[in-house]
């Protein structure tokens, strides 16, 4: 999580509202990763989606209504399903998952 804070928060963040804002993010990103593939951690594997899901999760605070969104000349554009561009990798992650022999 550290490579995360030193890519979002610039600048000094003496009251700590960066950091929380990311922390959130990233519990976001956990849980729906988590609750999608089932499982009760992150397998290394999808640690990246993790971090990807955050960074756009954590840019998005203060703009969760709008799906886009204009300053001057720059425009952003949201998603609403976070998961969407990783749903080939998540369902492939989830087949193999299920042919995996387990032995008791």
């Amino acid at each position: 999580m550290e490579d995360l804070r030193a890519l979002l928060i610039q600048g000094e963040d003496e009251d700590g509202q960066q950091a929380l804002k990311l922390e959130l993010a990233h519990s976001f990103a956990t849980s729906l990763i988590c609750s999608y593939i089932s499982e009760n951690t992150i397998p290394e594997m999808l640690e990246s989606i993790v971090k990807e899901i955050t960074i756009a999760r954590f840019q998005r605070f203060g703009s969760e209504a709008l799906s886009s969104e204009q300053v001057d000349v720059v425009s952003f554009t949201y998603q609403d399903d976070y998961l969407s561009p990783y749903y080939a990798i998540l369902d492939e992650y989830n087949s193999t998952k299920k042919k995996r022999v387990q032995f008791f």
